[in-house]
């Protein structure tokens, strides 16, 4: 497994209740439109020509600054619209 993909409010209760090793912790990450599903992410098959594999999550058990910030306005704040040059 490389990662389980969750809402930010299911990986920060973990993060306050996981207790033991926490080497795993830091495979469950947060990401938009998990409010009622979880996604697991599966290793590439080895000789599978068409998979490619993610890169390596930070190490640590992600409870940290980076968690924080799914609980700021800025990641639910609408997109800025990017304005066009005259040409």
């Amino acid at each position: 497994m490389e990662r389980v993909f969750v809402n930010p409010a299911i990986k920060k209760k973990l993060c306050e209740t996981w207790t033991g090793d926490r080497d795993l912790l830091g495979k469950v990450r947060p990401v938009y439109g998990h409010d009622e599903h979880f996604h697991i992410r599966m290793h590439c098959p080895p000789g599978a020509s068409g998979c490619k594999a993610q890169a390596p999550v930070a190490s640590g058990d992600g409870c940290d600054k980076s968690l924080a910030w799914w609980f700021t306005k800025e990641p639910w704040a609408k997109p800025k619209k990017t304005q066009m040059r005259n040409r």
